[in-house]
């Protein structure tokens, strides 16, 4: 029995340490989570708060802030010492006491803001309990209600908290309140000095409920822990230790965090119960040590939050704030710094809260709210502030280098060099003044292996500076080789020797042991160009070179330059010849940032992919460049950072990412390749006004959607308030579903907030009004919108927004709009307006048929009167239409015979005129021609006249060659009359149309050979070679023979008469269209001026030219031609120029016309 007892106790033992080690196990597993999960919080967890400042400047009613709180709508409510205010992210509405108004806020010092469950929204103020009513957007206050079991009860409500039932809790000067707002039922808990389980006192600081459902109350002198089934309270008095919670200690805020730890500020420390405690008193306490910097602040502890990544912040009266380290179990401080322009702008901190999108809000007394935006810390901006000696010298920053230590170097323009102390963000200054520089302007640094720093500057040559002994020497040209004194970009050697890309001198090669320079530039070598703005190793023995003019790849091996250069218009070029930063990402990809653009070169198939603005960056001027090691590129501008995930080929609208001043930058333009890679994996970026430090794995996206709402509502430019006469609203605009508005009501304004607070400057919105707007219209930042003149109808206004990121709220907010129509187009004015007709109609249709009816009588007794009378004149009608007709028949007769002579007339008066135009024609010709008798005729008549009678009078006493010469003279002139009276002949038949036209086909070849024997005298007689460059025999058109040889022979004849001795007239032939021959005679003689040709076929401007050899003619020798080519159905022209010949050109058609 004993055995068998000892053996149960044994197998009992066993049990009972199997269940200890198992439940170990599960402890230190739940520890490593436990542990795993602060690691996460703590790492995500903020180091550098970087803040913004919302003060009276803004709007804000006081920069004494107390309270803060976030409500269903997304709004900020922000309690002061001179008011309440709610803000939007763009505007701030402050509510303050106006006496003469029961329903304003009952006092204008703010203490508490509490949202119930129903989002309900109290205030706790020093003159008591408010209630926000959205519908008339006041209060009502229940201190002055006289319906209120609060009515006449002059308390300060210092906290508010709710219960599971729908009360409230009041923490106030006057004990502790259990308030229903619903029922109006009160339960009032005061201190009762000969009962110890009441309220230990009457000034309550705070109240709060925490996740166990127990009633935490703050007070003088400790924290009393109320019980619900007793309704009585604990005073907690055991802690670490005893002494911190005493009589003179006073409790404040109340809060828990995620663990279930509920925490305690006061006066004398921070206070924590675990929620591992077995027991409810059992806390720790954090107070000030001065010997640990880590510790808590001494003075008062005036404000709790504990956020959702569940970081606890403290905030301390004129000390700062605090966030607790839960790992270390000690506190990072937050204060004020001069050298930092974002730090906390006033120490004394009196609120806390953390909005919806994660950023920090701070209220301190006498700084308004400062505002830290979640993951502010990733982008910090250190710059010179004026009197700080430890800051940065020189906000242009043009260079920034690490060192092999780990140093940070800062090159500026003008300021010199500064070491960057990146633990106390101090910097030391290293200038002309106390260095010994060359020059202020630091534009390259670089550290040899001797970790010696080498300086590129703006005209002051290179300077070796040793960091450690702070001497330096100077490379410039006054006391070296060196070729340029302005050196842009220096990048070290295979043997630690430098190669410099200067302003001037192209690129120099500086041996620094043997103390020489050698440059290399368009005179001696290939460079691309001698401005070199950046230089970039590029594999071991490369290097590429940015210029004005494009980049090339320099091999130091073989001393060789492969140029790529800008090209206008060629596309397959780099996008423009000034280059300000190269990265190489690999050997495959170079990146190559530009004046216009930004380049990804690939060395292998030589192919330029190029990036705009169009493709996301935020703008074309590209400044700087530099891959984080995550493989991102970011990319500096003349307008922002752009975050360029360049490999991301899912996804191409998550490529870019831009980041401006409203996130924290130093401004939106940077500086020339002031970039740097740190060793820590920050980016270094330099600008215009100091450089931003950049944490790429503390950027976080803001996932969060905002809420939309709808803010202020006007009409004709005045803001609608709700309940008030002729206002449209029953609440606010926010809280309003509908609106029901009069036609006249034609001018509507609607401002609508993302509530975001991130960056407020960087939300994006978009809205519609349905059955008005076809497409959304995206505003931008714009969160304003007014309609006019809407048609009466039913519309539906909606309205969406983003966060600073861009994620859009796509459920909209919606707004019912109703148009009402003026009372002459409703429905029931229209019905009215109906019958009313109706009834005229019919009364005018009774009245009408009334006065028929009689009429109808009248009538009939006045055609029975005239029927007899009417059949008497009938019959002396019918007689008299009997004579009528014949006299009618009679008329028609006349009418017919006057008609005819009329046509008759009217055709003679038609022929008169006609034969008047012949006639006046033929008068014109008549004259033409008696003045061409009476001139050109008369000339070769006195000639012959003249010249026979000097041979009758003189033939024996002329010897033979004076008679022939004499002769001849006669015989000439008589040709010339003889040819003039033929072509007065010609051209009267043709104008009396007497000219016989007989066509038939003529061989073309043929008729110009015959045509040139008929002329060849007279060219021979003046020396005129003729040809006939038809080679076409079987060429052949129809055409009169008569005519077109008339044609012809005047042509030749006009072309022998103008020609000059020992030149050449030519004649061809040859097909011109399918249906006629183009005839041409082209000569060498005098030509035809440009106004002569105008006026050639002209028989008003016809006269007579003499020829070279003093030839006569009447001008009537073209009209001729022109009168039988046109006879043809031809066309005639001329082309001439002085002293170099003219050319006539004639058709003729081919055949017979059908």
């Amino acid at each position: 029995m004993t055995y068998l007892f000892r053996a149960i106790k044994f197998n009992s033992f066993c049990l009972n340490k199997i269940k200890l080690v198992i439940f170990n196990l599960v402890v230190i597993l739940l520890v490593i989570l436990f542990s795993g999960s602060l690691t996460n919080t703590a790492n995500c967890q903020p180091t550098n708060l970087q803040f913004r400042y919302l003060t009276t400047d803004e709007g804000l009613s006081s920069s004494l802030v107390i309270s803060f709180l976030q409500d269903h709508n997304g709004y900020m409510w922000i309690g002061t010492y001179n008011g309440l205010n709610r803000y939007d992210g763009k505007r701030i509405k402050v509510y303050n006491n106006d006496i003469s108004d029961p329903n304003s806020l009952q006092c204008d010092n703010v203490r508490v803001i509490f949202q119930d469950n129903n989002n309900d929204l109290f205030i706790g103020t020093n003159c008591g309990l408010s209630y926000y009513d959205p519908y008339n957007d006041n209060f009502i206050n229940f201190m002055t209600d006289e319906s209120s079991p609060l009515y006449g009860m002059g308390v300060s409500v210092y906290g508010i908290d709710s219960s599971d039932d729908g009360y409230l809790w009041l923490a106030t000067d006057a004990g502790l309140i259990h308030f229903n707002p619903t029922t109006q039922a009160i339960t009032t808990y005061t201190n009762d000095p000969d009962n110890p389980q009441s309220l230990p006192d009457n000034l309550v600081q705070d109240v709060f409920t925490d996740s166990k459902n127990r009633t935490w109350v703050s007070l003088k002198g400790g924290l009393a822990l109320f019980n619900h089934e007793t309704k009585t309270f604990k005073l907690i008095t055991n802690g670490a230790n005893p002494k911190n919670i005493n009589s003179e200690n006073t409790f404040l805020e109340i809060t828990e965090d995620q663990q279930g730890n509920v925490w305690f500020a006061s006066f004398d420390g921070l206070f924590c119960l675990e929620n591992s405690s077995s027991e409810n008193d059992n806390l720790i306490c954090y107070r000030h040590h001065p010997d640990d910097p880590n510790s808590i602040s001494a003075s008062h502890l005036t404000s709790l939050y504990n956020d959702s990544q569940n970081n606890l912040w403290i905030g301390a009266e004129n000390d700062g704030l605090y966030r607790f380290n839960r790992e270390e179990k000690n506190f990072l401080h937050y204060s004020s710094d001069d050298y930092n322009p974002k730090s906390l702008n006033n120490i004394s901190i009196q609120a806390i809260n953390v909005d919806n999108s994660g950023n920090l809000w701070v209220g301190t007394f006498g700084g308004g709210v400062n505002i830290s935006p979640k993951n502010s810390d990733a982008i910090l901006h250190y710059k010179n502030i004026k009197g700080a000696k430890q800051s940065l010298s020189n906000n242009v920053v043009s260079t920034i280098y690490e060192d092999s230590k780990n140093r940070m170097w800062i090159g500026t323009d003008g300021g010199g060099l500064n070491l960057f102390n990146k633990r106390t963000k101090r910097f030391t200054r290293f200038n002309e003044s106390n260095s010994g520089f060359s020059s202020n302007v630091i534009l390259s640094i670089k550290e040899d292996k001797n970790q010696r720093l080498w300086l590129g500057t703006w005209n002051g040559g290179i300077i070796k500076f040793d960091p450690d002994k702070g001497n330096s020497a100077i490379y410039s040209i006054k006391n070296s080789k060196i070729p340029d004194n302005s050196i842009f970009s220096i990048v070290m050697g295979e043997n630690n020797d430098l190669w410099l890309g200067s302003f001037r001198a192209g690129l120099i090669h500086f041996d620094i042991e043997k103390n020489e320079f050698h440059s290399y530039n368009q005179s001696n070598s290939a460079i691309v160009g001698e401005y070199i703005s950046v230089i970039r190793k590029y594999k071991q023995d490369k290097l590429i070179l940015g210029t004005t003019n494009g980049f090339s790849i320099f091999s130091t091996k073989n001393k060789t330059f492969t140029n790529y250069p800008f090209e206008q218009g060629d596309p397959n070029c780099i996008s423009h010849n000034s280059v300000h930063d190269i990265v190489v990402e690999n050997d495959t990809s170079i990146w190559i940032g530009t004046q216009s653009g930004l380049n990804r070169f690939n060395p292998e198939s030589k192919v330029i992919k190029k990036y705009f603005e169009k493709d996301g960056l935020p703008n074309n001027v590209i400044r700087g460049l530099v891959l984080g090691n995550d493989g991102i590129l970011w990319v500096t501008t003349a307008a922002g950072v752009c975050k360029f995930d360049c490999n991301n080929k899912e996804n191409s609208n998550n490529k870019y990412e831009t980041f401006t001043k409203d996130d924290g930058l130093q401004g939106n333009e940077f500086y020339f390749k002031s970039t740097l890679l740190a060793e820590n994996g920050k980016l270094y970026l330099g600008g215009m006004n100091g450089f931003n430090v950049i944490s790429p794995d503390r950027i976080m996206q803001n996932t969060n959607i905002p809420e939309v709402t709808i803010t202020e509502f006007e009409i004709f430019n005045k803001p609608v308030v709700p309940n008030t006469p002729g206002s449209p609203l029953k609440k606010i605009i926010s809280e309003t579903e509908k609106i029901t508005l009069n036609h006249h009501q034609s001018v509507l304004t609607f401002s609508f907030a993302a509530m975001d607070f991130t960056t407020p400057q960087k939300n994006q919105y978009a809205y519609k009004l349905e059955d008005f707007d076809k497409n959304w219209t995206y505003s931008g930042n714009r969160s304003k919108v007014t309609y006019t003149n809407l048609d009466p109808g039913d519309y539906l206004l909606k309205v969406k927004g983003t966060n600073n990121n861009g994620v859009w709220n796509e459920k909209a907010t919606i707004l019912e709009i109703e148009i009402l129509p003026p009372w002459w187009l409703t429905i029931w004015f229209k019905l009215i307006v109906l019958l009313f007709g109706i009834s005229l109609i019919v009364t005018f249709f009774y009245l009408r048929t009334a006065t028929l009816r009689k009429q109808k009588r009248q009538l009939a007794q006045e055609v029975r009167e005239r029927t007899y009378d009417l059949k008497e004149k009938n019959r002396l009608l019918i007689k008299k239409s009997d004579e009528l007709i014949k006299t009618n028949d009679q008329l028609t007769e006349n009418q017919k015979i006057i008609k005819n002579q009329s046509e008759e007339l009217k055709v003679t008066a038609e022929n008169l005129e006609e034969i008047n135009n012949e006639l006046t024609s033929i008068n014109a010709t008549k004259d033409k021609l008696f003045s061409v008798i009476a001139h050109d005729l008369k000339n070769p008549f006195n000639i012959i006249l003249g010249f026979s009678e000097l041979l009758i009078n003189n033939f024996h006493s002329w010897d033979d060659e004076q008679k022939l010469k004499t002769l001849t003279f006669l015989n000439n002139s008589s040709n010339e009359a003889y040819t003039l009276l033929e072509n007065l002949l010609h051209w009267s038949r043709s104008q009396g149309k007497k000219i016989e036209f007989a066509p038939s086909e003529i061989n073309v070849a043929n008729f110009i050979d015959n045509v040139l024997n008929n002329v060849s005298s007279v060219a021979t007689n003046k020396n005129v070679k003729l040809l006939n460059l038809c080679t076409n025999k079987n060429l052949s058109v129809h055409a009169d023979q008569n005519l077109l040889t008339i044609v012809c022979h005047n042509l030749l004849t006009n072309a022998i008469k103008f020609s000059l001795p020992n030149s050449k007239i030519v004649v061809n032939a040859e097909n011109y269209t399918n249906e006629f021959v183009q005839f041409s005679v082209r000569d060498e003689g005098v030509g035809i001026s440009k106004e002569k040709v105008k006026t050639l076929f002209n028989l008003e401007n016809t006269s007579s030219t003499k020829g070279t050899d003093g030839e006569k003619g009447t001008g009537l020798g073209l009209m001729i031609c022109k009168e039988f080519v046109t006879y043809h159905q031809g066309e005639i022209g001329v082309e001439s120029e002085i002293n170099k010949g003219t050319t006539f050109f004639f058709t003729i058609p081919k055949h017979q016309a059908i």
